[in-house]
């Protein structure tokens, strides 16, 4: 994982937060082949993906996760939504790079627990790649505020 600073779409400045970065590379299947080692496969077989890191562990509130297409054509995919089971209380609404590259959610680590996401990668040929990150939280002793 790296870190770095980020800026919004907005313009606007994460306060100097943390950036958590996710490199995911998403490949067509072809028919019938097993996935590459350390690549999933999605539920119909048709593509396989990979997070890398596979799964996060956030522990500082306010940590932005940016989830980015790599080792993929960026003409053919995009990143089109997230979808997550905690956007009231953990996580903000998601940001989108202006190319579909990269999305990426700040996080405020409240309380601890395990996030479902799922990011939508659009393949411009065939239609939606659902592809599902592990995220856990684990906020310092006291928690945050």
């Amino acid at each position: 994982m790296s870190e770095t600073t980020i800026q919004s779409e907005t313009g606007t400045p994460a306060d100097d937060a943390p950036v958590l970065k996710v490199a995911l590379t998403v490949v067509p299947s072809i028919k019938d082949d097993i996935a590459p080692k350390g690549f999933r496969s999605t539920r119909g077989g048709d593509y396989h993906y990979k997070f890398d890191p596979e799964s996060v562990h956030i522990e500082k509130a306010g940590t932005v996760i940016r989830y980015e297409l790599t080792g993929c054509d960026l003409k053919r995919f995009s990143m089109e939504d997230l979808y997550g089971t905690d956007f009231q209380t953990e996580l903000s609404e998601p940001e989108f790079s202006e190319d579909g590259a990269a999305v990426w959610v700040s996080h405020r680590n409240k309380r601890k627990g395990l996030i479902t996401v799922f990011v939508n990668v659009t393949d411009r040929l065939s239609g939606i790649v659902q592809c599902d990150p592990q995220m856990t939280n684990d906020p310092p002793p006291g928690g945050c505020e």
